[in-house]
């Protein structure tokens, strides 16, 4: 891969994400009444597990790939007390449904912020469980 290449990816990939982030901190903002701090980005590694509750969006077009909000327990519970005012478990299908409408939202309003690539977005599928890996 030249350098030009990997210029224009690392380009295209900081044109996706970093609206992503945006759209992530403006969510929990608007939601939650929450600030959210950015750190440091990085490729996890094949042995990387997510939390418990995760919502997964595909990403086709100019680019492919995945974008995964995973959420430890303690802060999907607060979301679903905050959204429904409802104390629920992690198993509760309402803590799903709390956490897939906070990524659609996410999603959207990311999608708004990207409008110049040629991306689309799907719907948020999501994933419970221990021991949760994706490649």
């Amino acid at each position: 891969m030249s350098t030009t290449e990997t210029s224009n990816e690392s380009q295209l990939t900081a044109a996706i994400v970093n609206p992503i982030i945006l759209a992530t901190k403006e969510t929990f903002n608007l939601m939650f009444d929450c600030d959210l701090e950015r750190t440091a980005l990085g490729i996890k590694g094949p042995d990387f597990s997510l939390f418990h509750m995760n919502a997964v969006i595909g990403l086709t077009g100019q680019a492919v790939g995945v974008i995964c909000i995973s959420l430890p327990e303690a802060t999907t519970k607060n979301i679903v007390k905050k959204v429904l005012d409802l104390d629920v478990s992690i198993s509760d299908p309402l803590a799903c449904d709390c956490v897939r409408e906070l990524a659609n939202v996410i999603a959207g309003t990311a999608k708004t912020k990207i409008t110049r690539l040629e991306l689309e977005i799907g719907l948020p599928s999501p994933l419970r469980g221990e021991d949760i890996k994706i490649d």
